[in-house]
């Protein structure tokens, strides 16, 4: 199952299937030129794409903005938001910004180190004791106390549920987390100060325990069977209206990129002005969130939209991969065009159109938003939609067991940004 963002690195000698480490973006023309070069506009910076003011009949503002920039650490195709987090029942509050954006799992995690100015009390367990949180993503998790707290996005408030603050030092590999998987310590591991998951479940589902001491692993005990309530729960689900879902709009961009990218995430899907599912393509979702993408007469069973993956994410032998440490990602020689198929509610399919561009000939136009960037897939059954998907695009995710008309959750759709 495919939780949160999936910290793909552009490496440090690089820059990301992760993100993009700092001074390195003047040395990596020369580091990649071995990719085979080519691909891109050339070197130019891109002007910052915005969409129009929004207009809604309605008083109430249920959107925020949405920026894509240089991340904390300099990686690519992050999405970020502001939120403000309350103590509880209070306006004792502090807003954190640089949270990343994430359909793909579920609640707001922030690194404990960023909450500075607030004092959120302990979430406890049945027996008395506090809660801590092992939060499994593709290749890394996230370990810290869960905490209660309002939260506060625009003129929506999610009042008293559990989040996650991360630790600055985890203890050793945690049941559902593994030795293989990288802790995420810090903002600079992350490139954001935090996760804020707004994806197709109402709580995380995730590993949780009760500890006498945070940091030593032999003081903690697993809890099977959590009930929910106890859970880190998505502050949409809290919301008093708006609750059923989000849309995520983002401009379209260059085949160089932009500099930065501001769009919005607006909460609740048809239940206000600027909402509206219209003619949307919906895109049926299993109970794991995974759909069939086929590619070049392919299935892949086990496809996802996220916008916490910074690339495309797939499997193909016939496109050249990058060298060394970035691996991961592909260098076509040119810039190619490809499409795949995605299964619509009606019974019909879709066809999206893409591209995927050489990563040194991306990295060289000194841009931090790419709507073709990818890479190789976690299996040949997964095809991962992430950010260079939303470009361009309206992408609605719609939670487990909320309606939108006669259609119960969860499901996806996309249409294009009029």
């Amino acid at each position: 199952m495919r939780y949160g963002p999936a910290l793909w690195r552009i490496p440090p000698s690089w820059t990301t299937p992760f993100r993009l480490p700092a001074a390195l973006l003047l040395v990596l023309v020369g580091l990649l030129s071995s990719c085979g070069g080519g691909g891109g506009d050339g070197g130019e910076v891109a002007s910052t794409p915005v969409l129009p003011p929004l207009v809604t009949s309605l008083g109430a503002q249920n959107y925020v903005p949405v920026t894509v920039e240089a991340a904390l650490n300099l990686n690519v195709n992050i999405p970020t938001v502001s939120v403000t987090l309350c103590e509880p029942g209070t306006n004792t509050c502090q807003t954190i910004d640089r949270i990343q954006l994430d359909t793909g799992s579920t609640g707001l995690r922030v690194f404990d180190t960023a909450v500075t100015a607030i004092n959120l009390a302990a979430k406890t367990y049945s027996n008395g004791q506090p809660l801590a949180t092992c939060a499994r993503f593709v290749n890394s998790y996230t370990w810290g106390a869960v905490r209660t707290a309002d939260i506060r996005l625009a003129d929506e408030i999610a009042r008293n549920i559990p989040v996650q603050l991360i630790a600055a030092s985890a203890p050793a590999a945690r049941v559902g987390c593994g030795p293989d998987f990288m802790a995420v310590t810090s903002s600079n591991d992350l490139g954001a100060n935090g996760i804020l998951g707004v994806g197709r479940l109402p709580h995380d589902a995730q590993s949780y325990y009760t500890c006498t001491t945070l940091s030593d692993a032999s003081t903690c005990t697993e809890v099977a069977l959590i009930s929910s309530a106890y859970q880190v729960k998505n502050p949409v689900a809290g919301f008093a209206t708006n609750n059923n879902g989000v849309l995520l709009e983002l401009p379209a961009i260059s085949a160089s990129g932009a500099l930065r990218v501001t769009g919005r995430l607006i909460f609740g899907v048809d239940t206000q002005d600027n909402n509206r599912l219209a003619s949307a393509n919906v895109v049926p979702i299993n109970s794991f969130g995974y759909f069939t993408t086929t590619y070049k007469g392919v299935a892949m069973p086990d496809s996802y939209f996220d916008s916490g993956s910074n690339g495309l994410f797939f499997n193909d032998a016939s496109l050249p991969r990058c060298s060394g440490s970035a691996s991961d990602f592909y260098c076509p020689a040119s810039t190619t065009a490809l499409s795949a198929t995605l299964p619509l509610s009606d019974g019909s399919s879709a066809t999206v159109n893409f591209s995927v561009a050489n990563l040194a000939a991306l990295v060289a136009t000194g841009n931090f938003a790419y709507a073709n960037l990818a890479g190789g897939g976690i299996s040949g059954s997964s095809f991962d939609w992430g950010m260079p998907f939303y470009y361009g695009r309206r992408v609605f995710t719609v939670m487990v067991s909320k309606t939108v008309g006669s259609r119960s959750g969860p499901f996806n759709a996309y249409a294009p940004l009029d």
